[in-house]
């Protein structure tokens, strides 16, 4: 399947399933909207804060 970017891809996502599964490994952010993009930021984000977090408590309570 070709990659190219165009309406469709931008304004309606869900009606192409391999732009969706691209999108969740976020391999083609430039086909979404920089709102968009940096609400999956946003949300990685987070994700990483809370296991670091997790993982420092458990080291905190193994140590203690």
């Amino acid at each position: 399947s070709t990659l190219k970017i165009d309406n469709v891809g931008v304004s309606k996502p869900a009606q192409r399933p391999e732009a969706l599964e691209f999108a969740r490994s976020g391999r083609i952010s430039q086909k979404y909207s920089p709102e968009e993009n940096r609400e999956r930021f946003l949300r990685q984000t987070v994700l990483i804060m809370l296991s670091v977090a997790a993982m420092i408590a458990g080291l905190v309570i193994i140590f203690s």
